[in-house]
């Protein structure tokens, strides 16, 4: 890869963590307020709530911040594909390709249009989970490194997270989100699924930090 495009692209994963860091986390988390005045917690807490219009005054951030963080990251990982040039390096590529522009589109229908939101958003974990695992194997069969072998841990680690998500029997996210929409629904103080899913939130981004980091580390070859 040459080095104007491997800076590049080290910059859509920095950006793309960034823009979901900053707009989706820490502006909104803070204006969030239910109707009897409760704040936002991670551990009793969806992600998607704080794209909620009706509890979160920054939803738009929100929204707009998912949609541009999705796009970013899959361009990040359209050309973390390219740097290996490989099948296993392209369907990696591939597969992260999908989950950001499913990530995208669940700011684009939001958590208040539910089913279809919850649609999105399983094809977002899905299509994530396997780009994980692919890279997983094109850092470990990597013979030139062009990256270093111990992104394998990060990724292992990241596919781990989501693995723990989708299994729980806690999970049933319809059932939650339906849930949540009941006028009289008390919430749990502590949410399994919900800290789970800021766990898999957690873990994409050290991910995307620690390759975009040592993408910009490296020495570009043409």
């Amino acid at each position: 890869m040459n080095p104007l495009p491997q800076r590049l692209t080290a910059l859509y994963g920095f950006l793309g963590a960034g823009i979901l860091i900053v707009g989706c986390i820490l502006l909104p988390i803070h204006s969030y307020r239910e109707s009897g005045g409760a704040g936002y917690s991670c551990l009793n807490h969806f992600i998607s709530e704080l794209g909620r219009p009706r509890s979160s005054p920054l939803f738009a951030v929100f929204n707009a911040g998912i949609v541009l963080g999705g796009l970013l990251i899959a361009a990040f990982m359209w050309g973390l594909g390219q740097l290996y040039r490989t099948r296993l390096g392209y369907a990696a590529a591939m597969a992260g390709v999908l989950g950001g522009l499913a990530c995208s589109g669940t700011g684009l229908v939001p958590i208040n249009h539910l089913m279809p939101h919850l649609a999105i958003a399983v094809l977002f974990f899905h299509g994530a989970w396997i780009a994980f695992a692919l890279f997983a194997f094109v850092f470990a069969r990597d013979r030139q490194n062009k990256l270093p072998r111990w992104l394998v841990l990060p990724s292992i680690a990241t596919v781990l997270a989501f693995a723990a998500l989708l299994a729980s029997p806690l999970f049933a996210g319809h059932v939650a989100l339906e849930a949540i929409q009941k006028k009289h629904f008390v919430r749990p103080e502590i949410w399994p699924a919900a800290l789970l899913e800021w766990l898999v939130l957690a873990a994409i981004l050290l991910w995307l930090l620690l390759v975009a980091g040592c993408l910009l580390r490296r020495t570009p070859q043409a």
